[in-house]
């Protein structure tokens, strides 16, 4: 770990989200770099959830794997898939899969991002300070900023961009997220989403939330557990 804080390593991959609150579908494939960053190795990640139970799909070199739970056994999908800007970008306000402002409170002065003068909220708790910069209504309060500070030390800051859509109002275009080392101020991951294609659908099958089981697969159901607890994982026949 030590000696790869100090390499720049880069990798690609291509995202797919499909929501429809409270149920979501997130996929994640591409390739990233093996142990050694001697070779890119491929992968393909995907996470359903109905609002009651998430199922994790992970398939790269090897057996797939398939972990089962309660989404009251993870704060959320999102965060556990670091994509806490896009809950800010596409489901604001969403009690089941987004952010609300709960808890937040204005600073008395605005500070400009892009030349609009934005409001900026802060919700502290046992952890930690998390900051907004919301845009003005005539760019439907959008979050144009977001940071996490930790003892004064930036933990988490993300930058989100859109563009004004004919049908849904404003829209993303593109997000860069970076997150630090709080303790040595070192830069940990940087990420940068570009929003390539966004569809609206009145309704959606709800076969496409329904996770298919590849032959082999292993399983670890953490809703069911043996007389000591233990959670007991299976094969896919």
């Amino acid at each position: 770990m030590e000696r790869l804080k100090k390499e720049l390593v880069i990798n690609h991959a291509r995202y797919s989200i499909l929501l429809d609150s409270p149920r979501i579908r997130y996929r994640q494939w591409g390739r990233f770099p093996s142990d050694h960053m001697k070779e890119t190795v491929s992968f393909d990640n995907t996470c359903f959830s109905n609002g009651l139970t998430v199922t994790r799909l992970m398939q790269s070199q090897g057996t797939p794997s398939i972990a089962i739970f309660k989404k009251t056994e993870t704060s959320d999908v999102f965060s556990a898939l670091s994509q806490l800007p896009l809950r800010w970008a596409l489901l604001a306000g969403d009690h089941d899969l987004g952010e609300t402002l709960e808890g937040f409170t204005a600073r008395s002065k605005t500070e400009p991002i892009l030349d609009l003068d934005c409001t900026v909220l802060e919700r502290t708790d046992s952890e930690g300070t998390a900051c907004l910069w919301v845009a003005p209504k005539s760019h439907d309060c959008t979050v144009l900023k977001y940071e996490y500070h930790n003892a004064d030390k930036l933990l988490v800051s993300s930058h989100i961009q859109y563009k004004i859509d004919k049908d849904w109002g404003q829209v993303p275009t593109t997000c860069d997220l970076k997150s630090f080392y709080g303790n040595e101020n070192l830069l940990r991951n940087s990420y940068k989403y570009f929003f390539d294609v966004l569809h609206a659908k009145a309704s959606i099958p709800a076969e496409e939330f329904q996770v298919k089981f590849p032959h082999g697969a292993r399983v670890w159901d953490s809703r069911k557990r043996d007389a000591d607890g233990k959670v007991i994982p299976y094969t896919v026949k």
